[in-house]
């Protein structure tokens, strides 16, 4: 997934990267490079994204790069291992916002995004328990009708059913 942001600014160039700087160390990330004119950051691993829940913790670079007050950040974030739901995606919009926001006012604004990052946790894990409850209801009576028949394979349809089901229906009441 990519994401770019361009804008002016009116505060001077160290101003600029020591807010840059700021941010994006306050939530974790790890700067790679830093040049006069540009300033790189990077984070996660892909092993990771398969196993994180946390859209911050994804493998990703941020290169920023400013031109006497024009600034241009590109946000490369890997998606491997995930399957990227809207909260994630607005997720990573509202970062590049609270960023663009930070450095327009002169203020650091990772907080606000620590913020967004719970609100972004507590949906995907709202959708997991979804498809877990889904799972479990319809994988159970699937289960006993698989062992009563013999048919093995009534089981796995039930209990990946109930899974999709889950997480179609809570997709669907958000969606509403």
């Amino acid at each position: 997934m990519k994401k770019s942001i361009e804008f002016d600014i009116s505060l001077n160039q160290a101003q600029f990267f020591r807010l840059t700087k700021d941010y994006f160390t306050n939530l974790g990330f790890d700067l790679k490079d830093q040049t006069a004119s540009s300033i790189n950051f990077k984070r996660g691993s892909t092993l990771l994204n398969f196993f994180t829940m946390n859209p911050l913790a994804w493998k990703s670079t941020i290169d920023i790069s400013i031109n006497d007050n024009f600034v241009t950040a590109k946000f490369n974030i890997s998606t491997i291992g995930q399957t990227v739901t809207d909260r994630e995606n607005q997720f990573w919009v509202e970062l590049i916002e609270n960023y663009h926001q930070g450095i327009q006012e002169g203020k650091e604004l990772s907080n606000q995004t620590q913020s967004d990052l719970n609100d972004t946790k507590s949906n995907t894990y709202g959708i997991i328990k979804a498809a877990v409850i889904g799972a479990i209801a319809v994988g159970v009576p699937a289960m006993l009708i698989a062992y009563f028949t013999g048919y093995d394979t009534i089981a796995l349809v039930g209990v990946g059913a109930g899974a999709t089901g889950g997480i179609t229906s809570k997709l669907n009441r958000k969606a509403l």
